[in-house]
């Protein structure tokens, strides 16, 4: 696999962490989206308290992706925002060709996921790679254009859970 700036961890998180994660949410009211991306998320911004040591892991790989491809701490100040756990209910996946950064998220820089289910089937991307969806993988990428990407669909028909967020520029208004 030829994913140029793509940092992908395996076992970032442990089946138990990914389980707990899935237990905390999977009873709450997922909202659904009228879009075309086929999940239901619980809302953006999760920054839970119980979320604590997941944020306190991502820290360290944000920085293991620093030091992977040094010429990102070029960029201004990023933060990680729009955090979230999304859904896709059995025949569900986000199926368009998308970038994450576009005119609706101009902020974007790159985009994470953590799959917390285990699945046969993944993200593919527009050069024809694969990122299997593996439990407790992380995947960290470029949100441009030059990472357009897809869902899969879920041949076993299972529910699926990711977690996922942009590291996005900090914008300040100046007076």
């Amino acid at each position: 696999m030829d994913l140029n700036h793509v940092l992908i961890i395996d076992s970032f998180l442990t089946p138990k962490e990914c389980n707990k994660i899935i237990k905390m949410y999977a009873p709450l009211k997922f909202r659904v989206l009228g879009d075309h991306s086929g999940y239901e998320d619980w809302g953006v911004n999760i920054t839970s308290e119980k979320l604590k040591f997941l944020f306190k892991k991502l820290e360290k790989a944000t920085l293991k992706y620093r030091k992977k491809f040094p010429a990102i701490n070029y960029l201004s100040k990023l933060t990680l925002r729009e955090c979230r756990i999304k859904l896709f209910r059995p025949g569900k996946h986000f199926a368009n060709w998308h970038a994450d950064h576009d005119p609706e998220a101009p902020t974007r820089i790159l985009g994470l996921m953590i799959y917390l289910s285990d699945h046969q089937c993944g993200t593919q991307f527009f050069n024809g790679d694969v990122v299997r969806s593996k439990q407790g993988r992380l995947i960290i990428w470029p949100s441009s254009f030059t990472h357009t990407h897809r869902g899969q669909k879920c041949p076993e028909n299972k529910n699926r859970y990711l977690f996922s967020g942009y590291y996005t520029y900090i914008i300040t208004q100046k007076t």
